[in-house]
């Protein structure tokens, strides 16, 4: 059982979660052209599509991904009750298996990418699944060298970390396939990366297609801890080439 299941239910009781969420939705906004565009969405690591939620008046129908069975039930629930347009939730790892609903004009996540072990396949996987122009926006924890982050969060949200402190884990056998951890954390590894710097960021998604990309701090930082530390967060984002080419795509109504 993936141990997010738990966590699913009470989820959202945190009220943090909730304002971070509004956060990095208006972070997405300043970056990307998205606001009343109607696009398809896919969010992925979704959770209980908090995010979604937010940025749900400016998209049309949306698409949770996640390798949680119970956060993408009651995400589907929570989302679908925040929009009119067709919510979509998928249990899978998209390196593995496509949704149904692709491709997609927008892709998006938030502080999922650091618990997802093959991050590099993540993002050429994303990208596949986008229309030519499509745009993807990351947000994400900015490299967190000590390790703090999930050290204080230990005992609620990871207590099962044997590994190393202050690596961000950067070379190809980490950013490749890791034994113990999948999309969204197992029971014996919950997170996989100590967040993201910038130019990791760069490289990453550069690597895996994507073309005008930008990465910058998102502006807002999420505090943890005794007493409470804060902790920036990372915003990139990309568009897939308007020169590819897919079938049956549609391209972005605005591709900037």
């Amino acid at each position: 059982m993936n141990r997010f299941d738990g966590l699913a239910a009470t989820w959202d009781d945190d009220p943090a979660k909730v304002a971070g969420a509004e956060r990095a939705a208006a972070s997405l906004r300043d970056a990307i052209p998205l606001v009343g565009s109607g696009w398809s969405a896919l969010e992925l690591g979704s959770g209980t599509g908090l995010l979604s939620r937010a940025l749900a008046a400016d998209l049309g129908a949306i698409t949770l991904v996640d390798t949680s069975e119970q956060m993408t039930i009651i995400g589907a629930e929570r989302v679908s009750a925040a929009t009119e347009e067709h919510v979509t939730a998928c249990c899978l790892d998209l390196t593995v298996e496509t949704p149904p609903t692709a491709p997609y004009e927008i892709a998006y996540s938030m502080l999922a990418l650091h618990h997802m072990a093959d991050v590099a396949a993540v993002l050429m996987a994303v990208h596949e699944v986008l229309v030519p122009g499509g745009w993807v926006g990351i947000l994400d924890l900015d490299h967190d060298p000590d390790g703090s982050f999930h050290r204080a969060g230990a005992g609620e949200h990871h207590p099962h970390e044997h590994r190393p402190q202050g690596h961000e884990r950067l070379d190809h056998e980490h950013l490749g396939q890791h034994e113990h951890a999948d999309q969204h954390g197992t029971e014996s590894v919950d997170h996989v990366h100590d967040g993201f710097s910038p130019a990791t960021l760069t490289t990453l998604l550069r690597s895996a297609g994507f073309v005008d990309v930008e990465v910058a701090m998102a502006g807002f930082a999420v505090e943890k801890g005794e007493p409470p530390r804060a902790y920036p967060v990372v915003r990139a984002v990309g568009r897939r080439a308007p020169s590819d080419t897919m079938t049956d795509a549609v391209s972005p109504t605005d591709p900037g």
